[in-house]
């Protein structure tokens, strides 16, 4: 089980309990945000909505990671999540793509944020990879960019108990920005600076298969032909199986265009 497995920002940091040691052993503590995490917070509230809540860490490893907590409003029936304090560290990308150096993930669960929390007081698993996934490239010494996709942790069949999907990939958010999405994608620093923000998007193996042949564009043209975007359906089909058609065979009709491209 990992520190963010754990919910190391649940817990009071007590040093003589072992599960607390546990963490400070493996690297995990108390941080504080770089000063331009402020400017990250703005564009979340502008962009996504104003949080009913933030999700602080007590202990943190690599960066201190928020998680703004955004209810159902404006007629929408879904809540959005969205990292704040991943983008504090740059990420590490080739020195000809520097406008990846630094992001923050967002999800979309549907319902309330009371659905998302078990009688346990558990979070919903995509919150907990959410975390570990924001981790990732600052624990690898690598980056994320739109098209990349985010294998499942700890060789795990599936993301979750209730579904088969098993993989991420990175998006534009669609659904969860309250203003033109494609403003919402791109915060722009007073440091020059700009941190993008990444929609995790669940998908299928075989639809992480169809990325691997034929490019992350051809898996994103069947995702939006099917409006699959980042509001988290754990039961959705696969858009990666063909129907047979005869148009396709003999050539005819016209290639859709995509609305996200992958860089």
């Amino acid at each position: 089980m990992t520190g963010a497995n754990i919910e190391p920002g649940a817990i009071d940091i007590d040093e003589t309990d072992e599960w607390v040691a546990a963490l400070i052993a493996d690297g995990w503590a108390p941080m504080e945000h770089s000063p331009l995490n402020g400017e990250v917070d703005a564009h979340i509230a502008r962009c996504f909505g104003e949080a009913a809540t933030v999700l602080r860490e007590r202990l943190s490893k690599y960066v201190k990671l928020d998680i703004h907590v955004i209810p159902p409003s404006r007629g929408r029936t879904f809540t959005t999540y969205v990292t704040s304090g991943m983008s504090d560290l740059a990420m590490k990308p080739p020195m000809d793509m520097p406008d990846w150096a630094r992001a923050e993930l967002v999800i979309a669960l549907p319902g309330p944020p009371e659905d998302h929390v078990d009688a346990e007081g558990r979070e919903h698993y995509l919150i907990d990879l959410m975390r570990s996934y924001a981790r990732r490239p600052h624990a690898l010494q690598s980056f994320f960019m739109l098209g990349h996709t985010l294998d499942p942790l700890d060789e795990a069949e599936s993301l979750g108990p209730d579904t088969e999907l098993s993989a991420c990939l990175l998006s534009r958010p669609v659904l969860s920005p309250v203003i033109d999405s494609m403003t919402a994608f791109r915060a722009s620093l007073s440091s020059g600076e700009g941190v993008n923000f990444l929609a995790l998007e669940p998908i299928h193996a075989d639809e992480l298969e169809l990325k691997a042949k034929r490019g992350a564009d051809a898996l994103i043209e069947r995702l939006e032909a099917a409006q699959v975007f980042e509001l988290y359906n754990p039961a959705r089909a696969s858009v990666a199986p063909q129907k047979f058609s005869l148009m396709r065979m003999f050539g005819g009709g016209r290639a859709a265009t995509p609305l996200r491209k992958s860089a």
